[in-house]
């Protein structure tokens, strides 16, 4: 047999398998019972397509064409399970958050209230209410840093798993990673506004005489 050209691993099956070394042949008359047309065209592919049908009919007079598809549209077909692989991911990253904003929002609340008498206290002391409002902060940054080094240890421990589900991205794609830490800190920050805020207004003498 002879060789008239050598390209690159071929990513055969689908756009998201992994690409392989792969042999193109000649195939014998006969040898394959439902051949695969491949036809290049200028324009929209769909207004070649009741000419297509003549023209394999002139070449292999015995074959059926069993169906037509767009270059395009199979290759959309198979990043269908990746879509729904993201779309299934991207909704439960959406309602982790959720949870974990509400989550924070509870904690911080109750570490408000259970710490009333004692801010109070500070405040009559002189303490600045912007002190107190810096400590609470610095409180939830140190839960959110260890939430996100938590998160990338399990995201490396889970790379090559992960890489199954997606495609075109890397599990640890530094732009994907920076603006989702970014977007956790933008909910963290928005979950603590509330509860910071009511402690920063906490009436001294009123913190002081609650039981």
């Amino acid at each position: 047999m002879e060789i008239v050209g050598v390209i690159g691993d071929m990513r055969e099956d689908a756009l998201n398998s992994q690409p392989v070394p792969y042999v193109y042949v000649c195939l014998l008359p006969g040898g394959w019972p439902d051949p695969e047309y491949v036809v290049r065209t200028q324009g929209d592919p769909r207004a070649a397509l009741p000419s297509i049908r003549p023209l394999v009919r002139q070449l292999a007079p015995q074959r059926a064409v069993f169906g037509l598809k767009p270059l395009q549209d199979a290759l959309d077909s198979t990043l269908d399970q990746p879509r729904l692989n993201t779309r299934m991911l991207s909704l439960f990253a959406l309602a982790a958050v959720l949870l974990a904003s509400i989550g924070l929002y509870g904690l911080l609340t109750l570490v408000v209230i259970a710490r009333t008498r004692d801010i109070g206290v500070r405040l009559t002391l002189g303490a600045a209410p912007s002190r107190i409002v810096g400590e609470l902060l610095s409180g939830v940054a140190r839960l959110v840093a260890a939430g996100v080094c938590a998160g990338l240890l399990l995201i490396a421990a889970a790379d090559r798993f992960l890489r199954t589900l997606l495609y075109g991205v890397s599990p640890l794609d530094p732009l994907t990673l920076a603006a989702t830490i970014l977007l956790l800190a933008a909910v963290a920050a928005l979950a603590t506004l509330a509860p910071t805020r009511r402690a920063a207004k906490i009436d001294p003498l009123e913190a002081i005489r609650a039981d």
